[in-house]
């Protein structure tokens, strides 16, 4: 179990990892999260509407998922600076990506280990992720 001290300096690791978010960023995660809590699909009209953001920022700023791959290509042509990738592609990326990025993350924290267990399992140098 983490101690108070360490579970700061978990929290203070964690917020220096995190993304800025610009004001329009911040505004849009806050609605997504309202619409979720509320149990309501959220539409990139929907979260325009209560954001007073451009639909086209909305959907620029989001992570879409689609039944089919066909179906992402279609939106994709239109949205050149976009890319499709499939959820096992996606989960390979992060699998690359998040070991270099968050390496340090958990460094020198009491009870780490099982705190990376809660936290999806970041795989550390010479492990190896399972799925």
């Amino acid at each position: 179990m983490l101690d108070n001290r360490s579970l700061d300096r978990l929290f203070d690791k964690l917020q220096d990892a995190m993304p800025d978010l610009d004001s329009d960023e911040q505004r849009l995660s806050l609605r997504i999260y309202r619409s979720l809590a509320g149990g309501r699909p959220v539409t990139v009209e929907a979260l325009a509407r209560k954001t007073g953001l451009p639909s086209a920022k909305v959907d620029a700023i989001l992570i879409h998922f689609f039944a089919s791959r066909e179906g992402a290509e279609a939106w994709v042509k239109e949205r050149p600076s976009h890319v499709v990738l499939s959820l096992e592609e996606g989960l390979e990326l992060a699998r690359g990506t998040n070991p270099r990025q968050y390496r340090d993350l958990f460094a020198g924290v009491a009870g780490h280990d099982n705190a990376r267990a809660r936290c999806g399992g970041v795989p550390q140098e010479g492990e190896r992720a399972e799925a």
